[in-house]
């Protein structure tokens, strides 16, 4: 499964992150940032999932 969503985003043009709670839920926040900024991938998150990545960046 994570190599099936690593290829998606390795082939998309323009891969963004749309994150929720889980992030949050699961303390994934600091994977999600290094995925996002290593790759130089947009995050938007939904009302839930607000403070699960900076907004400065």
């Amino acid at each position: 499964m994570i190599q099936q969503a690593a290829n998606l985003i390795k082939n998309s043009n323009k891969p963004k992150l749309y994150v929720g709670g889980g992030i949050i839920h699961s303390k994934a926040n600091q994977e999600l940032f290094d995925l996002a900024t290593k790759f130089n991938i947009p995050v938007v998150t939904t009302l839930m999932g607000r403070g699960a990545f900076p907004r400065w960046s």
